[in-house]
């Protein structure tokens, strides 16, 4: 899990707004903290924890995590920042690529999806459940460039390694989504999808 450990954080005033980043509140007890993180509409948190040697220790929540991860390692880089931490160990690099962050927008939620189904251009609509590598949906996108494809997938390195491979293929018609498929495929208006692949 990305992390960094510091020493003299100061306070912070919530909420606070830096690099993009939207830290909203502070939830704490005895030595821990979640803070609230907003980064183009993905909520999550990070976890803030003092330890025994007066250290603290800045790292992600495990149950919101967001993807792309270079999202999280921005949060905690920023927050470490904002609350002018004097950092003493990082297993986080403090520069995240244009690729990277540029990635997270083809890792969309339901609404966003649906809203783009509805008003999108695509003369057909598939769907893959499960791409885990994602070798399947980059090969039928990059040939098929009037196909919609979303791919839905619950394991979150797949989510951040395909939506690297979508950024670095410049495909712009898939989109990724971690959403049950059942409850996924019930929303959608009847006879939208022309394939789902498994």
């Amino acid at each position: 899990m990305p992390h960094i450990i510091g020493k003299n954080i100061q306070d912070v005033s919530y909420p606070i707004a830096s690099n993009g980043y939207d830290f909203l509140f502070e939830s704490s007890n005895d030595r821990t903290s979640l803070i609230s993180c907003e980064f183009n509409n993905k909520k999550f948190f990070i976890r803030k924890q003092k330890k025994q040697n007066g250290t603290y220790i800045i790292k992600g929540e495990k149950i919101t995590r967001p993807s792309p991860i270079s999202i999280l390692h921005n949060a905690i880089i920023v927050y470490s920042d904002i609350s002018s931490l004097e950092i003493v160990k990082s297993n986080i690099s403090n520069t995240v690529s244009k690729d990277e962050a540029s990635s997270s927008k083809y890792i969309q939620d339901i609404e966003f999806l649906n809203n783009l189904i509805k008003k999108s251009k695509y003369k057909k609509y598939e769907l893959e459940i499960g791409f885990g590598s994602g070798r399947h949906i980059l090969d039928l996108a990059s040939k098929n460039k009037d196909t919609l494809y979303i791919g839905l997938e619950i394991y979150k390195p797949s989510l951040d390694q395909v939506s690297n491979l979508i950024g670095i293929n410049s495909l712009e018609n898939i989109y990724l989504c971690s959403y049950d498929a059942r409850a996924f495929i019930k929303n959608l208006e009847a006879n939208t999808l022309d394939a789902i692949y498994v």
